[in-house]
């Protein structure tokens, strides 16, 4: 357990010093500035890129005007606002769109079942950046070995409305990786 700590604290050292770097500990976009949410991400969304790893961020440290060229730092909302916008419009095969249509769908009815169209921890309103959490901690892991797919948890709950009100809530992005954040540091105590 220690030694996963002692990793996630260099990776978070080395991402707070980049993100120095780059424009500070704050989102470029609308300036949230709660470390766990931030997030330092290609500039224009570049397509097929992952996460960046310790090396990839040692190596930008060491090499400043290409950071500065190639990366930003956004906030979760911004960036999965961002992601919803870019993908919608680039993947354009009939099933795709489909599928992107039906997660829209399915969203919206379990936010009007539970009459939430918020985040509920902050009131953050940018439906692209809003997300439907569970209120207890470990129901996700239960549900996903359960129903295999985030559509058939959804739908399993769209015919079961009283239990969305019990296990259920909306959250926008960045407070999902706030508490995410903080349940981490809890477990690892």
């Amino acid at each position: 357990m220690s030694e996963k700590l002692t990793l996630q604290t260099q990776l978070d050292n080395i991402r707070i010093k980049l993100m120095q770097e780059l424009d500070g500990l704050k989102c470029t976009k609308c300036n949230f500035n709660q470390f766990p949410a931030l997030t330092i991400a290609y500039k224009g969304g570049r397509k097929g890129r992952k996460a960046l790893n310790i090396t990839q961020y040692t190596n930008y440290l060491k090499n400043l005007e290409n950071a500065k060229n190639d990366l930003e730092v956004l906030c979760s909302n911004c960036l999965q606002t961002r992601v919803r916008t870019t993908r919608s419009h680039e993947q354009g095969s009939e099933y795709s769109l489909y599928g992107k249509k039906y997660d829209l769908k399915q969203r919206q009815k379990i936010m009007e079942i539970l009459d939430q169209h918020n985040c509920v921890k902050c009131g953050h309103d940018n439906f692209l950046a809003l997300q439907i959490g569970h209120t207890k901690e470990g129901l996700s892991q239960r549900l996903k070995q359960l129903f295999k797919s985030k559509r058939m948890e959804l739908n399993y709950y769209i015919k079961n409305p009283d239990t969305v009100k019990q296990d259920l809530q909306v959250l926008c992005a960045n407070c999902v990786k706030i508490t995410k954040a903080c349940l981490a540091l809890e477990n690892m105590t």
